[in-house]
């Protein structure tokens, strides 16, 4: 019952202005519940404490001025036996003056309804109560003006006239009565039911139709042939007996249109003097929009409770200050770990006690001592299982729900389980962490760039690498541009032009450049990496990366760059005459024909080849580091130039391993020793890396406005993850099948770098154990 008590559309309806009255079925005391304020006025009870006490304490039996107190017992009692609705015929009870002036006559009409409990015993008497007190006396006074009528008409026959104007008289009054009554009334007289009276609340129920007086009610209201109304007459008619009728629905015509209507009727019948039934006193009280309002508040519930079981995250109703679930869905179930035959109609911390010792109960509490709603974005939450104590992480809402009275009858619950949001994030904090811990231990500056907003940020350590020991607002063009030293500075501003408009598409930043301290004025080298971001009409709007100090880096390269020089610009001088001195020997070998000698002064001459390319190498190394790498470009016919390069490689019978395809007669304007370089950086790495006997094919063609050339071997093949770093300064592939393979790290980087400052292009298309294919371009114009 206390649910019931506590559900606001039970409470609509209690609390509606029928008086009613909530009686424990606690035979033979019939405790009081409690009673509406309609109950206490009609009872004159006003200001009284009645609930808890029994029936016969506040309705003395003794004072009911007859038989009502046996009637209303019974009435009671059969109720609660039967536990079926009992409708109490008319019957007299008094009542306390509202004054207390004594007694006070009162009539009345019951309907008791049993509710709550399990059959067959009901738990509690909802008793309908209505006041028909004046309708009584009105019947009374109508019966004993008849019999007076008649006992004047006996005694007083010379005042015949006089007792009939009394009379009509007496009759106007009564119809004044009735017409001025606030409840709709209408008198039907006969079987056919003619209206003999009718008042104006009954006329506007009916649609005000005009000229009713006189007419059979059938006639005026045709849609009542064959409905249960018109039934309920006539068994009112013949069997002498009222009528009461609770919401019942009515098809009328209102300002022409149809439309249903709910009333609560009472058809009372009028007997003539012998007792014979003549007439029906009918009576209406509309409750449409009552009726209406409920269904509205039905459908309402009905909606709210779709949408909670319909949603896809955690929802329920909690009922009342114990905290009732009154509603919940699955999603709440499976973040519990429960069913929901375990968790309906049960007080939220019988389901999960360990929130006793979790915010949520005193955050519930205040939702419903206030009304006002709450929420969280982020709660931890422990849940106990059978494994153990599980934490978790919700984002919450509450939301009071209100009755008829404005009180909170309750908290609407609204979750969601952000654990996995919550756990990715503290991993990500962690990494943060550890990232930043990484950036200090290597000294990384870092910057970032708002390109939409036209703002800059620079740490701490950024601003050191540019000199700049402020912490203002640093700009762009005056301290990044303006620090840059002025000979990369428009190598820089172009790559990052470039990266701006997507000339690069990945958007990757690698640079090495010189900064000019803006206070200092020290020169240190750094090297920036970076990424740039678009948005989707490829616009950027972001640029953000580190910057690393190498400046002892670099002065070291350039110690080794200038000792590598200098070493290399010494050999060169010994390694000319060597070999001079053993072409000469070689020259008198093949005069004497002496084969061993020319073998091994053959070997010798390559050797001494190797290590002339190999210092050749160094120097150009050397000359590319300091910047003093020139070219010195003449017309050159590409084919021929390879042609001489396999010649000068290769013995006789080692040519026979190379296939030269040329398509076309290319011309180009380059720097022929430098391109021999590449060439024979290309050649001598394919045989280098081919197994005895493995085919090698060089090609030149024209594509487009470049000439191709492309250098093929049947060797053991690059990994992919070599590729990209193939051109690096000093990188080697590092494979068993290499280990003993000859190198420095320094050909293919050079050749890169040639190629580069011929404004061409050098790339590499390999699979591993099937061969390596290289490329360089340059241009024809």
């Amino acid at each position: 019952m206390k649910n019931l008590l506590s559900d606001p559309l039970f409470l609509a309806l209690f609390n509606s202005p029928v008086p009613r009255i909530i009686i424990q079925a606690d035979a033979p005391l019939f405790t009081i519940v409690i009673s509406n304020d309609a109950h206490k006025i009609v009872t004159n009870l006003v200001g009284r404490e009645i609930d808890g006490k029994s029936v016969w304490e506040i309705f003395d039996p003794t004072e009911a001025g007859g038989d009502g107190g046996n009637l209303l017992r019974d009435a009671l009692t059969e109720a609660q036996t039967t536990n079926k609705t009992v409708l109490m015929p008319p019957f007299r009870y008094d009542m306390s003056s509202r004054y207390d002036e004594g007694m006070e006559e009162k009539w009345w009409q019951l309907e008791i309804m049993p509710v709550g409990g399990n059959s067959p015993q009901p738990e509690f008497l909802l008793a309908t109560t209505l006041d028909i007190t004046e309708q009584v006396l009105k019947q009374r006074a109508i019966e004993n003006r008849g019999e007076n009528l008649v006992k004047l008409n006996t005694e007083l026959e010379e005042t015949v006239s006089d007792r009939n104007k009394e009379l009509q008289a007496s009759e106007l009054k009564f119809r004044n009565l009735v017409e001025q009554s606030p409840i709709a009334i209408t008198l039907l007289t006969g079987s056919d039911f003619i209206i003999d009276l009718v008042n104006k609340e009954m006329l506007s129920i009916w649609g005000n139709p005009e000229d009713v007086i006189g007419r059979p009610i059938i006639e005026v209201l045709p849609g009542l042939e064959g409905t249960s109304h018109l039934a309920a007459f006539d068994h009112v008619y013949k069997s002498g007996l009222p009528y009461y009728g609770k919401e019942i629905e009515i098809l009328l015509r209102r300002n022409g249109v149809l439309e249903n209507g709910y009333f609560n009727i009472i058809n009372y019948p009028v007997k003539g003097p012998e007792g014979a039934v003549e007439g029906i006193i009918v009576s209406a009280i509309e409750v449409t929009e009552l009726v209406l309002a409920r269904r509205r508040v039905e459908e309402s519930e009905r909606l709210l409770h779709s949408l909670i079981m319909a949603a896809h995250y955690p929802l329920m109703v909690l009922q009342g200050n114990e905290w009732i679930i009154q509603i919940a869905n699955k999603p709440l179930a499976e973040l519990w770990g429960m069913s929901l035959e375990n968790i309906i109609g049960l007080p939220l911390l019988q389901v999960l006690p360990e929130l006793k010792d979790q915010p949520f109960p005193a955050l519930l509490k205040n939702v419903f001592d206030t009304g006002l709603s709450y929420g969280q974005e982020e709660e931890v939450f422990y849940l106990e299982t059978p494994e153990g104590r599980l934490t978790k992480y919700v984002s919450f809402y509450y939301d009071a729900l209100f009755d008829e009275q404005g009180k909170v009858a309750g908290i609407i619950v609204s979750a969601n389980d952000i654990t996995a949001q919550v756990s990715s994030r503290k991993e990500l904090e962690k990494a943060y962490e550890q990232a930043n811990l990484s950036k200090q231990a290597a000294q990384l500056g870092t910057f970032d760039m708002d390109l939409l907003a036209g703002t800059m940020e620079w740490d701490a350590r950024c601003r050191e690498l540019f000199g700049i020991s402020h912490n203002n607002e640093v700009n762009y063009n005056v301290d990044f541009v303006k620090g840059l030293h002025e000979e990369d500075r428009d190598r820089v501003q172009t790559l990052i032009d470039d990266l701006f408009t997507r000339q690069k598409p990945d958007g990757d930043y690698d640079v090495e450049y010189r900064t000019v301290g803006a206070e200092d004025g020290k020169v240190r080298w750094v090297r920036a990496k970076g990424k740039v971001f678009f948005d989707d009409t490829n616009t950027a709007v972001r640029f953000i990366g580190s910057v690393l100090d190498i400046t002892s880096q670099k002065l070291d390269e350039q110690r080794k760059n200038d000792f590598i020089g200098m070493v290399s610009h010494e050999l060169k001088t010994p390694l000319t005459t060597l070999k001079a001195n053993i072409q000469l020997l070689s020259r008198k070998a093949r005069t004497k024909s002496d084969p061993f000698y020319i073998w091994a002064l053959d070997k010798s001459e390559k050797q001494v080849d190797k290590m002339k390319n190999m210092i050749y190498g160094f120097l150009n190394l050397s000359r590319l580091e300091s910047g003093k790498l020139f070219l010195d470009l003449k017309e050159v016919d590409l084919n021929r130039l390879i042609l001489d390069e396999i010649n000068s490689l290769l013995s006789i019978q080692e040519r026979e391993r190379i296939r030269f395809r040329n398509w076309d007669d290319i011309k180009v304007k380059a720097d022929p020793d430098k391109i021999s370089h590449v060439l024979s950086n290309l050649i001598s790495n394919a045989i280098k890396y081919s197994p005895k006997g493995g085919s090698i094919e060089v090609e030149s063609r024209t594509e487009g406005d470049e000439a191709i050339v492309s250098v093929k071997d049947e060797g053991i093949g690059i990994e992919k993850k070599d590729l990209d770093k193939l051109f690096d300064r000093y990188y080697r592939v590092k494979m068993n099948s290499t280990e003993y393979i000859s190198g420095f790290g320094i050909g293919l980087y050079l050749s890169s770098e040639i190629v580069s400052r011929h404004n061409g292009r050098i790339w590499v298309e390999s699979e591993v154990d099937k061969g390596s294919t290289f490329f360089f371009s340059l241009p024809l114009n």
